[in-house]
């Protein structure tokens, strides 16, 4: 298999969460910079709305399609209290392959590339998007621009072809 990418396969339980959302472009070039521009504005909404995770913070970015454009989706486990401006969203359970990004996050989009344009057309699995594209799971692990940062990608999908 071309690029063979490692990955695992987990059964994801659904969860909830609140966050902003903004439209995102078919061009990966320029979703880059829209993606990283808007996680500014997110990570300035959640100080403003003193939504602090502590040392165990997870964050979450959700590529999707709500039938009218793409949109991509920043958010974090829903809080007791819900900022005005906030969405919620549900993310239902499935089955997923996780794949690993490892490195500085400016590299992401060339691993979501490989995802997509190597591993899936030559994997045995169908991937699933009624709900979701995939999403980044953000966390401890992630470090920004070190090359020791990691964040996870993960991608439903259905039965195997």
């Amino acid at each position: 298999m071309p690029n063979y990418l490692p990955c695992r396969t987990e059964c994801l339980d659904g969860f909830s969460l609140c966050g902003l959302s903004v439209p995102i472009t078919k061009s990966q070039s320029a979703n880059a910079e829209i993606c990283s521009q808007f996680w500014k504005v997110f990570n300035q909404k959640l100080a403003a709305n003193t939504l602090v995770q502590g040392k165990h913070w997870q964050k979450y970015a959700i590529t999707h399609n709500d039938n009218r454009d793409y949109r991509y989706f920043c958010g974090v486990p829903v809080p007791i209290v819900i900022p005005d401006d906030f969405q919620i969203v549900e993310v239902a359970s499935c089955h997923c392959l996780v794949f690993e990004h490892h490195g500085s996050i400016r590299g992401i989009t060339e691993t979501i590339a490989k995802i997509y344009r190597n591993f899936l057309p030559n994997s045995e699995y169908e991937h699933e998007r009624s709900h979701f594209c995939h999403f980044e799971k953000y966390d401890h692990r992630f470090l920004w621009n070190q090359a020791n940062s990691l964040v996870e990608i993960w991608l439903p999908i259905t039965n195997v072809k």
